[in-house]
């Protein structure tokens, strides 16, 4: 059986974690916030929109989610991503095969599209894009 698509995620996935986690750190410091830590992040914040895990982590400052985000979004805009090992290899050599490649992100729009410039892709559906 040819497979005609696969879907797949950026964090963690086409890019290590360093930069979102550290983005994380520095945003939750220069609010003033208690610091998240890598544990929280991996398990409340990764894989989940930014604004509904801030209110989670931080209920008593949920008035400051979109705050958060934006200033996330800034700091982050200036971090260095890392590429998994053999991810644009892997993505590479899909394409050959002729296989589409759809990615699928909690990514904002704009945070995904800077990241996916370095990758070969069909199509993108990031948070911007669902309800």
């Amino acid at each position: 059986m040819k497979y005609k698509a696969v879907l797949l995620d950026i964090d963690g996935t086409l890019i290590t974690l360093d930069s979102v986690i550290n983005s994380m750190i520095k945003t939750s410091k220069k609010m003033g916030l208690r610091p998240l830590t890598r544990k929280q992040i991996l398990n409340k914040i990764v894989g989940y929109r930014t604004i509904s895990s801030f209110r989670k982590i931080y209920p008593k400052y949920a008035s400051r989610a979109y705050e958060f985000r934006d200033l996330y979004h800034t700091i982050y805009l200036k971090t260095k991503e890392i590429p998994t090992l053999y991810s644009r290899q892997v993505l590479k050599q899909i394409k050959k095969n002729g296989i589409k490649i759809g990615i699928v992100t909690s990514k904002s729009r704009k945070l995904a599209k800077r990241t996916l410039r370095k990758f070969v892709y069909d199509a993108v559906i990031t948070e911007d894009d669902v309800i």
